[in-house]
Formats: C-alpha cells, sequence, structure tokens
C-alpha cells in the first residue's frame, strides 16, 4: 500500500542534457532532473524528461543558431560570418555560451 504524505523538496533542477538531436522529422530531447529542497541542498531523487513545451523547442532552435554562429565564427573568414548580419542571434558571434559561462576565451581553444 503506497504511503502518502507532503514531499520534502520544494523545487527540480535539470541535472543534465543527455541527448539532442535535430536529426529526422521531429527534435529529440533527453534531459534528467531531480527533486531538490533548496533550503537544504538534499535531493529526492530524479526524473527523465522527453516531453517540451514549444516554448523551450523555440529556445533550443535558438541556441542551435547561436551555436552554429559561434563555429562559424571560428571556421569561416570574417567576412563570411558577416553576411550573417540578417541572422537573429548575429549579435551573439564572438559571444557565445562559453563566455557567457566564464569558460572559453580564444587563447583557450584550440
Amino acid at each position: 500500500m503506497p504511503v502518502i504524505g507532503v514531499p520534502a523538496f520544494n523545487a527540480v533542477a535539470v541535472l543534465d542534457i543527455d541527448a539532442i538531436s535535430f536529426i529526422g522529422p521531429s527534435i529529440h530531447l533527453v534531459a534528467h532532473a531531480a527533486f531538490v529542497n533548496t533550503n537544504t541542498g538534499d535531493s529526492y531523487g530524479e526524473t527523465t524528461c522527453t516531453n517540451w513545451s514549444p516554448n523551450t523547442f523555440e529556445k533550443l532552435k535558438e541556441l542551435r543558431a547561436a551555436m552554429e554562429l559561434d563555429v562559424a565564427a571560428k571556421v569561416f573568414e570574417t567576412d563570411t560570418v558577416g553576411a550573417l548580419a540578417g541572422s537573429p542571434v548575429a549579435a551573439s558571434v564572438g559571444d557565445g555560451i562559453g563566455e557567457h559561462a566564464g569558460i572559453a576565451t580564444d587563447t583557450e581553444q584550440a
């Protein structure tokens, strides 16, 4: 018989993104989230998430476009990347995820 009670956790936190695939007719995204107590830092299990809102998929598409611009900035001539100026995320060239996280600089990347 199940035991019913009040959960000791008060939040959920995404721990990692296990898979993202743009191959095929739809985007495939798998992530793992934990049930956490924000006061104590304790966690109470985790779940695997595979169903996402349209808003999440739109943000993922924006992330993909920004990442493609970051890669393009590294592998194409500067003038070529400048041709992408009409892109809605073109302003993020040279201002990628690594820079936001404070972990990547041009001198650190090989």
